[in-house]
């Protein structure tokens, strides 16, 4: 909950953001990032919910092993690999160990370089784990 002073106490949570289950805001939001929400007005607080702007994007259950998808780059951690947005309702992901190299920090050095925020590119999808909303997929073309 965040309160700002002489405002009223909002509430974001989980439940607000997606239909998937959602264990933290930070899965499916970033710091400082501009979001559409909506306003509902609970007994003593008033709560932002952002279900009506995943209407029109995939469920992760309509995604598909094996199809190929247009994705943007959201965020590259050089620790895990490169989140992608794909048009669903949670970001896939490209895991370093399914990408080529001889190490880790080899592999996230040319995941950062290739593929940086913004960049454009193909992803197949590897697997899709609907229970916990999770997409892991791979450049449709080798980075």
């Amino acid at each position: 909950m965040s309160q700002t002073p002489g405002h009223s106490p909002v509430k974001l949570g989980p439940k607000d953001l997606s239909q998937v289950e959602v264990k933290h805001p930070e899965e499916v939001l970033r710091k400082g990032e501009k979001v559409r929400c909506f306003v509902k007005f609970r007994k003593d607080f008033m709560a932002l919910s952002m279900l009506d702007t995943f209407k029109d994007r995939l469920r992760v259950s309509q995604l598909e092993k094996g199809h190929s998808y247009d994705a943007k780059v959201v965020h590259v951690n050089p620790r895990i690999g490169a989140f992608v947005d794909l048009g669903a309702v949670a970001n896939g992901l490209i895991p370093l160990k399914t990408l080529p190299g001889a190490s880790n920090k080899e592999k996230a050095e040319a995941l950062r370089l290739g593929s940086p925020p913004g960049r454009e590119m193909q992803v197949r999808v590897v697997d899709v784990d609907v229970a916990k909303g999770q997409i892991t997929v791979a450049p449709a073309k080798p980075t």
